[in-house]
């Protein structure tokens, strides 16, 4: 189970796991969202949200280790990769919801709350 912040819900459930139970801000916003668009099957396999651990190649706490991000689509967008295959279809509703791509810094998987950081 993949586990955010208690700000953003703690445990997303239908877009992790569907098997229900306590309802989020992810599952409510982003998740809600895409199932409307009718852009589920873009979600594909390799969802993570809370490591606690640093950057790679830095001392700096990774917003991984606060529960503010979540890495979706990582076996095919991932890390290092400067486009995106699967994540662009969805990826304008996470923005619309606040949340900042890391398309602009080679990391297509990865969404985060946070900005400046």
């Amino acid at each position: 189970m993949v586990q955010l912040h208690r700000k953003l819900g703690g445990r997303p459930t239908a877009m992790v796991s569907d098997k229900g139970g306590r309802s989020t801000n992810l599952d409510n916003d982003v998740y809600g969202h895409i199932q409307n668009a009718h852009l589920q099957p873009y979600v594909e396999h390799g969802i993570y949200g809370y490591a606690c651990r640093a950057k790679r190649n830095s001392n700096e706490w990774s917003t991984h280790a606060f529960g503010i991000a979540i890495d979706v689509s990582s076996a095919e967008d991932y890390m290092g990769k400067c486009t995106s295959t699967v994540n662009k279809r969805h990826a304008p509703i996470w923005q619309n919801h606040n949340w900042y791509w890391g398309l602009a810094f080679c990391d297509p998987m990865h969404f985060q709350y946070a900005t400046n950081y």
